[in-house]
Protein backbone atom coordinates (compact mmCIF):
# COMPACT_ATOMS: atom_id res chain seq x y z
CA UNK A 1 0.00 0.00 0.00
CA UNK A 2 1.15 3.69 -0.67
CA UNK A 3 0.35 6.06 1.64
CA UNK A 4 0.54 9.44 3.13
CA UNK A 5 0.38 10.43 7.07
CA UNK A 6 -0.64 13.76 8.79
CA UNK A 7 -1.50 14.73 12.32
CA UNK A 8 -2.02 18.03 13.97
CA UNK A 9 -3.15 18.78 17.63
CA UNK A 10 -6.09 21.53 17.54
CA UNK A 11 -7.56 23.70 20.30
CA UNK A 12 -10.50 25.66 19.00
CA UNK A 13 -13.63 26.75 21.35
CA UNK A 14 -15.45 23.98 19.79
CA UNK A 15 -12.73 20.88 19.68
CA UNK A 16 -9.52 20.23 21.82
CA UNK A 17 -7.61 17.30 20.21
CA UNK A 18 -5.59 15.24 17.86
CA UNK A 19 -6.65 14.84 14.17
CA UNK A 20 -5.02 12.44 11.77
CA UNK A 21 -5.38 11.96 7.70
CA UNK A 22 -4.47 8.89 5.86
CA UNK A 23 -4.10 9.16 2.02
CA UNK A 24 -4.48 5.92 0.43
CA UNK A 25 -2.76 6.66 -2.60
CA UNK A 26 -2.68 3.01 -4.09
CA UNK A 27 -3.98 -0.31 -2.91
CA UNK A 28 -3.26 -3.98 -3.54
CA UNK A 29 -6.76 -4.98 -2.80
CA UNK A 30 -9.58 -2.56 -1.73
CA UNK A 31 -10.96 -3.54 1.50
CA UNK A 32 -14.77 -4.04 1.86
CA UNK A 33 -17.05 -4.35 4.46
CA UNK A 34 -20.43 -5.83 4.82
CA UNK A 35 -23.36 -4.27 6.34
CA UNK A 36 -26.88 -6.65 6.19
CA UNK A 37 -26.61 -7.05 2.14
CA UNK A 38 -24.36 -3.62 1.25
CA UNK A 39 -21.21 -4.22 0.29
CA UNK A 40 -19.26 -1.54 1.16
CA UNK A 41 -15.66 -0.21 -0.21
CA UNK A 42 -13.76 1.45 2.40
CA UNK A 43 -10.26 1.53 1.10
CA UNK A 44 -9.28 1.34 -1.79
CA UNK A 45 -7.15 3.93 -4.23
CA UNK A 46 -7.23 7.32 -3.42
CA UNK A 47 -9.12 6.94 -0.69
CA UNK A 48 -9.03 9.14 3.06
CA UNK A 49 -9.49 8.35 6.15
CA UNK A 50 -9.77 11.23 8.73
CA UNK A 51 -9.87 10.35 12.34
CA UNK A 52 -10.55 12.68 15.53
CA UNK A 53 -9.10 11.82 18.60
CA UNK A 54 -10.62 14.17 21.06
CA UNK A 55 -9.38 15.15 24.35
CA UNK A 56 -10.34 13.83 27.82
CA UNK A 57 -13.43 11.64 25.80
CA UNK A 58 -13.59 8.19 25.08
CA UNK A 59 -14.29 8.14 21.83
CA UNK A 60 -12.72 8.69 18.36
CA UNK A 61 -14.34 9.23 14.94
CA UNK A 62 -13.13 7.79 11.87
CA UNK A 63 -14.66 9.37 8.62
CA UNK A 64 -13.75 7.33 5.33
CA UNK A 65 -13.78 9.06 1.90
CA UNK A 66 -13.62 7.46 -1.49
CA UNK A 67 -11.79 8.95 -4.46
CA UNK A 68 -14.46 11.60 -4.61
CA UNK A 69 -14.43 12.80 -1.80
CA UNK A 70 -18.01 11.47 -0.77
CA UNK A 71 -18.33 9.87 2.89
CA UNK A 72 -18.67 6.08 2.73
CA UNK A 73 -18.77 5.42 6.58
CA UNK A 74 -18.44 6.66 9.90
CA UNK A 75 -16.83 4.45 12.39
CA UNK A 76 -17.26 5.05 16.10
CA UNK A 77 -14.29 3.46 18.40
CA UNK A 78 -15.71 3.21 22.29
CA UNK A 79 -12.74 3.60 24.18
CA UNK A 80 -11.31 3.90 27.98
CA UNK A 81 -9.05 6.92 27.15
CA UNK A 82 -7.59 8.64 23.90
CA UNK A 83 -3.91 9.74 23.91
CA UNK A 84 -0.30 9.44 22.43
CA UNK A 85 1.85 6.49 22.27
CA UNK A 86 5.82 6.75 22.51
CA UNK A 87 6.10 7.65 19.08
CA UNK A 88 3.69 10.70 19.82
CA UNK A 89 0.72 9.15 17.50
CA UNK A 90 -2.80 8.98 18.94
Amino acid sequence: MERRYAQSYLETESYKGHVTLLEISKVTEPLYVTYDDKNICIAGDGYLWLQQFPSDKRHSVTTMFDARGKIVQWYIDICYMNGVGENNIP
